[in-house]
């Protein structure tokens, strides 16, 4: 028997730190199964070394997981990464910096509920 591919569309997120709080960059809405979060890049905009972590909110189990904890990104550099993190609805990706000015883009596969 052949594999049954879901309906997804593959979508961008992007988010820039303002300040030293938490940032939401991307939530699995729940009208989809599961969203996948295929490629992540966190560049410096400001022209000064800091450092961010990068968080998984797993909502189901309310717990907040590091992804990258305290990740070095040095002056205007970056950081990228190739990942394979499924989401499902409610779960959220997060970005917190030492400082403001780091910009967290993204994309990720999202995969529609079967009718």
């Amino acid at each position: 028997m052949g594999a049954v591919l879901q309906e997804g569309s593959i979508r961008a997120f992007a988010v820039k730190t303002t300040d030293t709080n938490q940032t939401t960059a991307y939530t699995c809405p729940t009208h989809i199964a599961v969203a996948i979060v295929v490629w992540v890049n966190v560049a410096d905009d400001a022209g000064a070394a800091r450092t961010m972590t990068l968080e998984w909110t797993d909502s189901s189990a309310t717990t907040t997981y590091a992804l990258e904890f305290t990740k070095a990104i040095a002056t205007a550099a970056g950081y990228n990464a190739e990942m394979y993190l499924t989401l499902e609805p409610g779960d959220s990706l997060s970005i917190t910096s030492s400082a403001a000015g780091l910009h967290l883009t993204g994309a990720v596969l999202e995969v529609a509920k079967r009718p």
